[in-house]
C-alpha cells in the first residue's frame, strides 16, 4: 500500500508544462492532423476554391481576413500552395482555368483585390 501512495504522490507532484511549452507540441500536433486528413480523405480542390469564394462574398470578415493575413485567412480549407497563391494574389485566370467560369458574386473576392492596389 505504501509504494501505492508513493506512486500516487509522483503523479500528483508532475506540474503541468507551461503555454510556451505546449503551444510549438500542439501546433505541430494540429499541423501532423491536418496532413493526416488530407491523406486519408480525398479532397476537391475545385469544391474547396468555390467554397472559399462563396465565403468571401457573404462573409465581409473573412474578406478582410483574406487581404490582411492572405494564407493564413485560408487555413481551414485544403488547398495548395498554388491554390492558396492564385487566390490570395487575385489570379482569375488561374482560378476560372482550374475551377471553370465564376458567376459575378464568386468574383467578389477578385473585384475587392484588384480594388486595394496593393501589387
Amino acid at each position: 500500500m505504501a509504494s501505492l501512495h508513493l506512486a500516487v504522490d509522483q503523479v500528483i507532484s508532475i506540474k503541468r508544462p507551461s503555454d510556451t511549452v505546449l503551444a510549438p507540441a500542439l501546433s505541430l500536433v494540429s499541423s501532423m492532423v491536418a496532413k493526416l486528413a488530407s491523406l486519408l480523405c480525398p479532397r476537391d480542390s475545385k469544391e474547396e476554391i468555390k467554397q472559399a469564394l462563396e465565403r468571401a462574398a457573404s462573409d465581409s470578415r473573412f474578406l478582410a481576413q483574406l487581404t490582411d493575413q492572405g494564407s493564413k485567412a485560408l487555413q481551414g480549407y485544403r488547398l495548395s500552395r498554388e491554390e492558396q497563391a492564385a487566390l490570395i494574389s487575385g489570379d482569375i485566370n488561374w482560378v476560372e482555368a482550374h475551377v471553370g467560369k465564376l458567376d459575378a458574386r464568386s468574383r467578389t473576392w477578385f473585384q475587392c483585390r484588384l480594388q486595394q492596389e496593393s501589387w
